[in-house]
C-alpha cells in the first residue's frame, strides 16, 4: 500500500514534497525486494530472517523477545509470531533467562546458527550491491544525508 501523495509537477529537483516522495518509492521497493529475495533465497519472511541474523550475532544466551522486537523495529505480538514460526522449524528456543528466572530469552538452535551462518554473507552481499553503483565517497554521503533525513523523522510521528 502506497503512502505517496499524487504525483505534482515540481519546480526543480529541490522540491522537498518530490524527495520526500521518491524516498518513499524507494524504501518500498527495497522492502519488497529484500521480501521476495528472503522468501525466494532462503524460504524465509523479512522478518524471520531478520530475527534469524540478530540472533546470531547474539550470545550464545540469546536475546529476550522484547530486545528482539525493538532491533527488529516490530511490535512485540509479531516478535512472538515471528519466534513462533521459527521455533516450529526447529531454528530457535526459549530459554530461562539466567539473570531473571520470570524472563526468558530466545537463542538459536544448533540447526539455527548453522543456517544463519549458511545465510548472512549471501544476504550481506545483496545488501552491499544495492549501493554498489555508488563509490566510497558516495556510499558515505548517502550515509551522512540518511542520518539527516532520520532527524525530519518526527514530523510523521507527531500527531
Amino acid at each position: 500500500m502506497s503512502l505517496l501523495l499524487p504525483p505534482r509537477r515540481a519546480e526543480g529537483d529541490a522540491d522537498p514534497l518530490a524527495a520526500a516522495q521518491q524516498l518513499l518509492r524507494i524504501a518500498d521497493e527495497m522492502v519488497r525486494a529484500s521480501e521476495l529475495h528472503a522468501l525466494g533465497r532462503f524460504g524465509l519472511s523479512r522478518g524471520r530472517l531478520g530475527m534469524l541474523l540478530w540472533l546470531e550475532r547474539s550470545d550464545a544466551a540469546g536475546l529476550r523477545p522484547a530486545d528482539l522486537a525493538e532491533r527488529l523495529h516490530v511490535s512485540r505480538a509479531t516478535a512472538s509470531v515471528l519466534i513462533d514460526g521459527l521455533a516450529r522449524d526447529g531454528l530457535v528456543v526459549r530459554r530461562r533467562d539466567p539473570g531473571d528466572r520470570r524472563a526468558r530469552r530466545v537463542a538459536l538452535t544448533r540447526a539455527g546458527r548453522a543456517r544463519a551462518r549458511e545465510i548472512a554473507p549471501v544476504h550481506a552481499a545483496r545488501l552491499a550491491a544495492v549501493t554498489r553503483a555508488l563509490d566510497a565517497a558516495e556510499r558515505a554521503q548517502l550515509l551522512a544525508l540518511l542520518e539527516k533525513l532520520r532527524s525530519g523523522l518526527h514530523a510523521l510521528r507527531s500527531p
